[in-house]
């Protein structure tokens, strides 16, 4: 199986509702959208249907992606005391709302309810699908998943009421691998048309006003009516599931779609931040070299990661490679962000700094953030036990720069004579200077006449 490779978010349930007219076939195409960015091209994993196969009426398959498997199950349910659900997977070529000519997705149909005309509550006669992705082969779950909604009703009106034959709504949600559920972003892009009806009475079920799904009974195939985008900013998803439930009061059965497109994400890369200084015992007033490797070691590429190294008053900035800009009011060196650090990789950051007289000198680089889940550590947090952080401790030599002169006021003296012999001991810092002796060794042609 062969599985593109790109560059870009699932979780308690997000409710998406649809009220619609009657069709004859209603197609829910859900098809992943990202906003372009850095890493868009190279570290998200796709789950590609136009690659791929599924078994005929198979319950569940299992796809290899990065060498790690993803299951995709589906079940139906079953509404009141009516028909069943007859879930009917296949790979469909679905040209409606944005999908591209010739590109394939998941086919997931449900039988229509046959339901009493006049029915006073729709929601006690429905039925539903659930689809599954199971990212459990992924210990340390994914992050960036982001698809598309989108949502067309090419059928007529239905043909007792003139308004609305079915409402239906469908539900998304993921689960992290700590267990809890949690919930996406949801931004509607479509709204009903000027005609738009409901049935009497309203469908109870709750709503989220920010992700209310319409369609138009006489759109074209490719109407780009009731798209809304749902993306999931957490961390650590474990799986996600789509719900979709139909409810309708049309006395004809009718097929039901649910298509879902490309799937997209990015797995977690376990990033690792080592330092090294260059001299551990420096001279104070001299400098010291310290060197930062920023490592991935996968399974994912590391994806927007930024690097920062924060300089204790004992350190006197001089400079930094790779761009690296420091900021006095903080003291933190931050180097450009770095769109990709592939799995396997690794990036080397220098930065130079002076040594002054007082401390403190404990000096840390810490991966500050990243798009990606790490399985060990969190970005930013300031933990020293997580990998993604790392010190290198100096102990400066407090030795005082020490020079000593010497000079006598006659250099030509007749045998006899007195000579005056003038020591200067000077200390060029940056330390004071302690427990110093100086001692001057007298030559037999001397005889020592007085000290100072």
């Amino acid at each position: 199986m062969n599985f593109s490779q790109y560059e870009a978010r699932l979780s308690g349930p997000s409710f998406v509702n649809a009220l619609q007219r009657c069709s004859a076939v209603f197609c829910l195409v859900m098809l992943t959208a990202f906003a372009g960015s850095a890493h868009a091209q190279t570290a998200e994993r796709v789950l590609d249907w136009d690659a791929v196969a599924w078994t005929p009426l198979a319950l569940s398959q299992t796809y290899t992606i990065s060498g790690r498997n993803i299951v995709v199950t589906y079940a139906g349910g079953r509404g009141g005391n009516l028909a069943l659900v007859n879930p009917s997977p296949g790979l469909e070529n679905i040209n409606t709302g944005g999908l591209l000519a010739n590109q394939f997705s998941l086919n997931v149909q449900t039988e229509y309810l046959t339901v009493p005309p006049g029915n006073p509550d729709p929601l006690t006669n429905d039925n539903f699908v659930t689809v599954t992705l199971d990212f459990t082969d992924f210990p340390d779950g994914i992050s960036g998943v982001d698809f598309n909604i989108f949502d067309i009703d090419r059928g007529p009106r239905d043909p007792l009421t003139g308004n609305i034959g079915f409402s239906d709504w469908v539900q998304v949600s993921a689960q992290t691998t700590a267990g809890a559920t949690v919930t996406p972003v949801c931004t509607a892009g479509g709204r009903p048309p000027a005609d738009f009806a409901l049935p009497s009475p309203a469908p109870s079920f709750d709503i989220n006003p920010g992700c209310i799904l319409s369609g138009n009974a006489r759109s074209a195939p490719t109407s780009t009516d009731g798209t809304a985008n749902i993306m999931f900013p957490q961390s650590n998803i474990r799986s996600v599931t789509i719900t979709y439930r139909n409810n309708t009061t049309n006395p004809t059965p009718a097929l039901q779609l649910i298509n879902i497109h490309d799937v997209k994400f990015l797995p977690a890369a376990d990033i690792s931040v080592d330092k090294v200084v260059d001299n551990a015992t420096p001279v104070v007033g001299t400098n010291v070299q310290y060197t930062i490797t920023m490592a991935n070691a996968g399974p994912g590429d590391g994806t927007d990661l930024v690097l920062e190294d924060r300089l204790p008053a004992g350190l006197t900035y001089v400079s930094s490679s790779d761009g690296g800009v420091y900021n006095p009011a903080t003291r933190t060196v931050t180097w450009p962000t770095l769109p990709l650090l592939g799995s396997g990789t690794a990036v080397v950051r220098t930065l130079t700094a002076t040594v002054n007289p007082t401390g403190p000198y404990l000096n840390v680089a810490e991966l500050t953030a990243a798009t990606n889940t790490d399985p060990d550590s969190t970005p930013g947090n300031n933990i020293p036990a997580e990998d993604d952080q790392d010190d290198a401790p100096i102990v400066p030599n407090p030795f005082a720069d020490l020079s000593l002169t010497k000079v006598v006021d006659v250099a030509n003296p007749n045998v006899g004579d007195n000579v005056t012999f003038t020591v200067t001991l000077t200390n060029d810092g940056p330390v004071n200077g302690t427990g110093i002796t100086v001692a001057d060794n007298l030559p037999s042609g001397f005889t020592l006449v007085s000290t100072t």
